[in-house]
């Protein structure tokens, strides 16, 4: 095995790196042993490596966002060195063991708890069920109870750290095998991680598998999933991208044999499948996968318009004006709740708040059965409450 390299050793790479060199091989990494992580192959996403850079400033961005990255996943390999080993098949049964027993106990207590709840709120609890004399020892026993269940779940969550600790090197062995589909390997890492973590979760030792066995279908799952959940614009279901594989491995196969492109009814015999679902995904996988653009690009190289500002509609209204306007509307609402039903009404139908048209002091008064100087006199009065009412206040500065 190789000797362990410093990060100063590693970063003289970038050199190659930044001048577009192809790669003849992806990182490697080797466990085990006082040796440590052979960090010297270890390749990183292309992202980093195979952009080219316009202008010295992007150059060096990039040089050291890879420096970074380096960095992180040194340290992070150097912790994994010095802080995880593998258990044994034997150690994995025990642990598992005691995990779900641990489980299993802390769900008897909450049961017991739930059940001495809903007694307590149906005033039908009796402490004749429980090991208590009084009311005030089913309290204590209830606060027992409840901090025994959090130790089982504490203990619990130490023995799976174990076990997510002890495969960690498995997640990375895996991850290094999807390195160049649009994600960094620490972003991979860390999604087998999640992985890593679900299988813990669903492992059930009793039928006798090796935890490895099982964790790495639940790894690979999420390694093999994630560059196409996070690195497209456009979300699309995974097995779109599955079947988009298996037409384009289809009609490669076919060219071959064919000499020519094979037509949809072609691959579609071969699949198994409708041809309209061959034409279906072959859209799907040329519309989305492979056309999205930037709102902020330019429609052509004669043409420096972008393609937002012939999307955007400007008979909407700006969000503001509509809070505003909901605003002064509840505002309003809030005023009228201070006047009394004959003045709601009255400055309702004057202002026209609520209804379609506004009406004359004549036409109000005519509608209530009074003089016009009278309405006149009720509407004076309803807005001298409303001027000097903190709302009024409120409303003069939104004006």
């Amino acid at each position: 095995m190789k000797k362990r390299k410093d990060l100063e050793k590693i970063t003289p790479r970038l050199a190659e790196i930044e001048s577009g060199a192809p790669n003849e091989h992806y990182g490697m990494y080797s466990f085990g042993g006082d040796e440590g992580f052979d960090t010297e192959d270890a390749e990183f996403d292309p992202e980093f490596a195979s952009r080219e850079g316009k202008g010295k400033g992007r150059k060096k961005n990039r040089k050291s966002k890879l420096e970074e990255h380096l960095r992180l996943l040194h340290v992070y390999f150097k912790d994994l060195e010095h802080e995880t080993s593998l258990l044994t098949p034997q150690e994995e049964l025990r642990i598992a063991a005691n995990i779900k027993k641990c489980e299993n106990k802390a769900e008897a207590i909450r049961a017991v708890l739930s059940e001495i709840s809903k007694d307590t709120a149906k005033k039908k609890a009796s402490i004749k069920k429980y090991p208590v004399s009084t009311g005030k020892d089913l309290i204590n026993y209830m606060d027992r109870m409840s901090t025994l269940s959090n130790a089982y779940v504490k203990r619990s969550s130490e023995l799976k750290n174990r076990f997510i600790k002890s495969n960690l090197k498995l997640v990375i062995s895996i991850a290094k095998n999807y390195m160049g589909r649009g994600l960094p390997l620490a972003d991979l890492i860390q999604e087998g991680n999640l992985g890593l973590m679900r299988a813990v979760e669903k492992f059930d030792y009793t039928l006798g598998y090796k935890f490895s066995t099982y964790a790495s279908w639940w790894i690979q799952q999420a390694v093999f999933r994630a560059p196409f959940e996070k690195t497209k614009t456009i979300r699309i279901p995974v097995y779109l991208y599955e079947w988009a594989g298996k037409v384009r491995a289809v009609t490669t196969m076919l060219s071959k044999e064919l000499g020519r492109e094979p037509t949809c009814e072609e691959i579609a015999k071969e699949l198994e499948i409708s041809p309209s679902v061959v034409k279906r995904i072959i859209q799907t996988a040329s519309d989305v996968m492979n056309n999205v653009q930037s709102l902020d690009t330019p429609i052509s190289n004669e043409d420096q318009r972008t393609h937002i500002e012939f999307v955007e509609d400007d008979k909407i209204p700006p969000p503001d004006s509509a809070i505003l306007k909901r605003t002064v509307q509840n505002r309003i609402e809030d005023i009228l709740s201070m006047l009394t039903p004959k003045e709601q009404e009255i400055i309702r139908m004057r202002f026209g708040i609520g209804i379609e048209t506004t009406y004359t002091l004549n036409e109000i008064g005519d509608i209530f059965g009074v003089t016009r100087e009278r309405i006149r006199q009720i509407e004076k009065s309803a807005l001298d409450k409303i001027s000097s009412s903190y709302i009024g206040d409120y409303l003069r500065d939104l004006v």
